[in-house]
């Protein structure tokens, strides 16, 4: 009798932990995760531009510099806290796809609180569980900068990079300080399934009319799954 109810606790309890596992993936599945779509061999081409403003070069004060950047999923595994975690290696082509240089490594790390981003040795929370409109939170919450809040917009709506049309995205504004000194803004828009696919980013300083500082500008141009 003893043997049979040990047999009957072990199956039942294998039961939940398998139950659990599908709920929690389906939870995350909920809460936003598919607006992280990274899976092992993907690449993504964005088309991107950066201005340069120098108010010094008074012959060229606005420089507009075109590239590609290649966005490849190297590897996943998972960390001592059960977390998926992927390492994604960046290039970046001034030569129209024909060649490229290396540009950055950067690791995404997704669990239930987000989707946590690391780059130049810096964590930032990109994405914050569950996804609502106008839900803010401190994106620099894992790192020693200043809080930076960050908040949902447009959450569920279309969204064209100008080479392709997205039926669902989601927009994160990380930052907007306009003033009459500076421009300072940065927000990013993520797709379902696939992941960041703009990047729109200003850091600009104003005097007198003249401008110094940079604007990126990245968009989605192709996605090879």
């Amino acid at each position: 009798m003893k043997i049979q109810y040990l047999f009957t606790l072990s199956i039942i309890c294998t039961i939940l932990m398998v139950y659990s596992c599908k709920t929690e993936s389906e939870q995350l599945n909920f809460l936003g995760k598919d607006y992280f779509g990274y899976t092992i061999g993907q690449t993504r081409y964005y088309k991107g531009d950066s201005i340069i403003f120098n108010s010094f070069n008074l012959t060229k004060p606005k420089t507009t510099v075109n590239y590609i950047i290649r966005e490849r999923v190297l590897a996943k595994f998972i960390d001592d806290e059960g977390d998926e975690v992927y390492r994604l290696h960046r290039d970046i082509s001034f030569n129209q796809d024909t060649s490229y240089d290396f540009y950055n490594l950067a690791t995404i790390q997704i669990n239930s609180m987000g989707v946590e981003y690391v780059e130049n040795n810096t964590r930032y929370l990109r994405l914050a569980f569950p996804i609502r409109e106008k839900r803010n939170w401190n994106g620099n919450l894992y790192n020693n900068l200043d809080a930076q809040r960050y908040i949902y917009q447009n959450v569920g709506k279309p969204y064209n990079t100008g080479f392709m049309q997205l039926s669902n995205t989601i927009s994160v504004n990380e930052k907007d300080e306009i003033t009459i000194i500076s421009e300072k803004t940065s927000n990013k828009v993520y797709a379902k399934d696939i992941g960041m696919v703009s990047l729109e980013y200003k850091n600009v300083d104003i005097d007198n009319g003249k401008k110094d500082g940079i604007e990126l500008n990245w968009k989605l141009e192709s996605f090879v799954p």
